[in-house]
């Protein structure tokens, strides 16, 4: 995704949910829009839109898809032979608390999906050693549900009425018009 690409993915997300509010001051919405671009960057305008749209077909309209829920249904779709372990290894391998940015740039995108943001792989570091297993258990649990979610929803989708062409333009149609 191109940066100039990321108001028609804020302006989706703002039709299909409407709890969706980018903040008010200037340097929230910078930090939010820098958010979503470094995670959605790898995949192209249609993929997310479709990504998006399918998300919102399985949830309430409320409560929007956080970005990381929508870059781990992309990844989830291209390699539906996750490996919950593999996974955990290499998030695991990536806590470094002075190079988290850098260690978060090099995970998967399935991988930085569950993780989140940078950030939390610098707090992962920090918790005492005393606490290391429940953080790794804890890991293991995030992971996995995330996996059964996906595994669930693809179960639903396959039961679910194709869109037609007719719907599909209205659907664009909708698009251009935000």
């Amino acid at each position: 995704m191109k940066k100039e690409e990321l108001t028609k993915v804020f302006a989706l997300a703002k039709g299909l949910w409407s709890s969706f509010n980018l903040p008010n001051n200037e340097l929230d919405v910078s930090i939010t829009a820098s958010l979503w671009l470094e995670l959605l960057k790898p995949y192209e305008l249609e993929i997310i839109k479709l990504a998006m749209i399918e998300h919102a077909k399985r949830s309430d309209f409320l409560n929007m898809a956080k970005v990381s829920e929508i870059c781990f249904e992309i990844m989830a779709r291209d390699n539906p032979e996750l490996d919950e372990e593999q996974i955990f290894l290499e998030i695991k391998k990536s806590i470094n608390y002075y190079e988290c940015k850098a260690n978060f740039e090099k995970l998967s995108p399935v991988a930085k999906a569950v993780v989140g943001d940078p950030s939390q792989l610098a707090t992962w570091a920090l918790i005492p050693q005393s606490e290391v297993l429940v953080l790794e258990s804890n890991l293991h649990k995030r992971i996995n549900a995330r996996l059964q979610d996906y595994k669930r929803q693809l179960s639903i989708e396959n039961t679910l009425p194709q869109i037609t062409s007719s719907e599909q333009k209205q659907i664009e149609n909708v698009e251009d018009k935000l």
